[in-house]
């Protein structure tokens, strides 16, 4: 495995975790129920918690893939192995 694929995959890894983190988000601001004012306040800090580290790390991701060169890019993706 040469680097390049190596930092491919680290960086869509990064961006499936980070679109991961997005959907928890969702749903922990969909499920606050009937709670009190306290259970609305911790649902929001904790959805607002995994978007932004959701978005760090798709954000990471997309700058990772980024910088692997294209040729690079045409190689991993290629049929040959």
């Amino acid at each position: 495995m040469t680097i390049e694929r190596f930092a491919l995959r680290v960086g869509i890894s990064l961006m499936v975790a980070g679109g991961f983190l997005l959907v928890a988000a969702t749903f922990c601001w969909a499920t606050v129920g009937d709670g009190g004012e306290v259970v609305h306040s911790i649902h929001a800090v904790g959805g607002w918690m995994f978007l932004v580290f959701g978005l760090v790390m798709i954000g990471l991701g997309i700058a990772i893939v980024s910088a692997v060169p294209s040729n690079a890019l045409r190689a991993a993706t290629s049929t040959k192995t």
